[in-house]
């Protein structure tokens, strides 16, 4: 079982007969089976969450393009807001580790015509809108909707206490659990049927909301 598509690991694997799949990532040319989150059902969630609140001037704050996660998760929001007859207000595109994030996040809500509500799919994504927003004064949930992503099991120490002065928006969620026992079975299943088509597995997900 591989976190990471390691390209010369998983040759080796494939040289010598041994059974491996890959979890939480995908790539065309990977050779071998994966588990994944469905992020394309996650984008189409959040934004459909959303426009029910009666956004109308949504943006997306994410993850630069580079990587199948983003690709996904961008593209099922663009379908969905598509879909609706609406478009991203605005759209910023950053490096996950970027320093000037909490800064990017400021000057997005900062604006006159800021957005009514804001996809931030990744924790520190999220993270950085919290921040921001506590600095401007700007109360999440009352002045501005966000949606997060977070692993289930994670929800308690890694998602509700960057929200310690407020409402706690929601969030896209799936559980890791489901990944390592889809996991575990399709690598027992590849064992016993090694000449099978090549299968990426999509944990589903589901929209979290603060009770």
């Amino acid at each position: 079982v591989v976190d990471f598509p390691n390209m010369k690991l998983l040759k080796w694997a494939e040289q010598v007969s041994l059974p491996a799949i890959v979890i939480d990532d995908w790539r065309a040319d990977i050779g071998c089976d994966t588990v994944v989150q469905d992020n394309f059902a996650g984008g189409q969630l959040a934004v459909q969450h959303l426009l029910r609140l009666g956004c109308r001037r949504p943006a997306w704050f994410g993850k630069t393009l580079d990587h199948y996660h983003a690709q996904l998760r961008y593209g099922g929001a663009r379908a969905a807001i598509n879909s609706a007859g609406n478009s991203f207000a605005y759209e910023r595109f950053l490096d996950i580790d970027e320093p000037g994030m909490v800064q990017a996040a400021g000057e997005l809500l900062a604006r006159a015509d800021r957005p009514d509500g804001i996809l931030a799919l990744w924790r520190p994504m999220t993270r950085a809108i919290a921040k921001a927003a506590h600095r401007l004064g700007l109360k999440i949930g009352s002045y501005i909707h966000v949606v997060g992503w977070i692993n289930e099991e994670a929800l308690q120490e890694g998602y509700l206490p960057l929200f310690d002065d407020g409402p706690v928006p929601p969030a896209i969620v799936w559980k890791a659990g489901d990944m390592a026992e889809v996991a575990m079975d399709a690598l027992l299943l590849r064992k016993a049927a090694s000449q099978r088509p090549l299968v990426c597995h999509q944990v589903p997900v589901r929209l979290w909301q603060h009770a």
